[in-house]
């Protein structure tokens, strides 16, 4: 049984709102796609060793999160 199953479904679900998310907030600041691919990479690692699963609203966490790095 695959133990990250939960984040493999966070991230087929959201990953695309999060890039674009990253991609504006970093436009303006280093204008770079891979930077922001990074940033959601991260976000994602971060969710991982929090294991977010447990909060009333993971997206909440994640795009706040994602706003953040990007920062």
């Amino acid at each position: 049984m695959n133990r990250y199953r939960w984040l493999e479904e966070l991230h087929s679900a959201h990953y695309a709102t999060l890039l674009r998310l990253a991609q504006n907030r970093l436009r303006s600041l280093i204008g770079s796609t891979a930077e922001a691919e990074d940033v959601v990479q991260d976000v994602f690692l971060l969710a991982a060793e929090k294991d977010i699963r447990q909060l009333e609203n993971p997206l909440a966490w994640l795009m706040k999160t994602t706003s953040n790095l990007c920062l």
